[in-house]
């Protein structure tokens, strides 16, 4: 198979310009990263409160989403030569 029938075929792309300019997939993305870093603060809480380092690597981890999230959102306003 040739790489664009697998490109075409696979649901793993999107359409970055209209990403780039589409005023509901940004606030789409700022509902997702206050998500993430609202429930990672809340359990990073909850695991100082309980004594629990599972709740504290799983808060880290929301906390890490929502950053990742966040820079990707960044790189969207970016100008298309400097991604």
């Amino acid at each position: 198979m040739s790489d664009s029938s697998d490109n075409d075929s696979c649901a793993c792309h999107t359409d970055e310009k209209r990403a780039a300019s589409d005023p509901v997939y940004r606030r789409a993305l700022w509902v997702v990263i206050l998500l993430n870093l609202g429930f990672g603060m809340v359990k990073i809480i909850g695991g100082f409160l309980a004594r629990s380092q599972a709740l504290k690597a799983d808060a880290l981890d929301f906390l890490g989403d929502g950053s990742v999230i966040f820079l990707g959102l960044l790189a969207l306003g970016c100008a298309e030569r400097w991604r």
